[in-house]
């Protein structure tokens, strides 16, 4: 699987190389890093679908972006409408009236990719806790006649607020930047050593390249008429 992990990762960074997509190795998680970029101002939004990104401390996140606008249930052979996402974790906290820090506590009583959370306390329970006791430990303190925290260690608690509000992260970039689209290199990725449908691929790639090129004339534009209104991508393609 280690093999497996690599491999497959060498050829993602080798076609994201040939369509001219920047690509940087985070030291820890995938989503830390996005959020890094956020906050550092070299990315507009993190992309994803998990939850994570926000609990890293990413100003701004889009779920569901996706051009056919649907995604597939999963076991299941139908799919589902889906719909544009753009969540704003300054106001998303401001709705919730908690901080940061209370946000990764509630993501502890509920349950993340490091801890597994707490029985019968789901987003509801955990919101009202962290409203009434202010911090974790008090909420433990106080409920803990009424659920059981033996898993919720402080060495736990320590060790999962230190992930999300302390990531090991990259915070220095160099040569980030997009360049124009290798048609040849990809084309010779794709079909020749994965044996992808050549037309489909030609086809494709003449359209990628043609909406590279109007996307990069309209972020010309920007930089030099900052007033400019700001279109959707769907816009600056079509």
């Amino acid at each position: 699987m280690f093999f497996y992990s690599i491999f497959h990762s060498r050829e993602s960074k080798q076609l994201l190389g040939s369509l001219g997509v920047p690509c940087i190795n985070s030291p820890a998680s995938a989503e830390s890093q996005c959020a890094q970029l956020v906050k550092d101002k070299v990315s507009h939004y993190s992309n994803s679908q998990d939850f994570d990104s926000l609990l890293f401390g990413s100003p701004r996140t889009i779920q569901n972006l996706s051009k056919s606008r649907k995604r597939k249930l999963h076991g299941r052979w139908t799919y589902q409408k889906i719909a544009l996402v753009q969540i704003n974790l300054k106001e998303s906290l401001k709705k919730l009236n908690v901080n940061q820090f209370q946000l990764v506590d509630m993501a502890i009583f509920i349950g993340n990719d490091y801890f597994k959370g707490i029985k019968n306390i789901g987003p509801k329970h955990a919101h009202k806790f962290l409203l009434k006791h202010k911090s974790l430990e008090r909420v433990i303190h106080e409920e803990k006649n009424a659920y059981d925290f033996s898993l919720l260690t402080p060495g736990i608690i320590s060790k999962v607020r230190k992930i999300f509000l302390l990531p090991e992260v990259i915070n220095r970039y160099q040569d980030i930047r997009w360049n124009y689209p290798n048609e040849q290199k990809t084309f010779l990725l794709l079909c020749e050593d994965h044996h992808l449908n050549a037309k489909r691929v030609q086809k494709n790639l003449g359209v990628f390249s043609t909406n590279f090129e109007k996307c990069q004339k309209y972020f010309d534009a920007r930089k030099s008429n900052r007033r400019t209104v700001q279109n959707t991508l769907q816009q600056v393609i079509s």
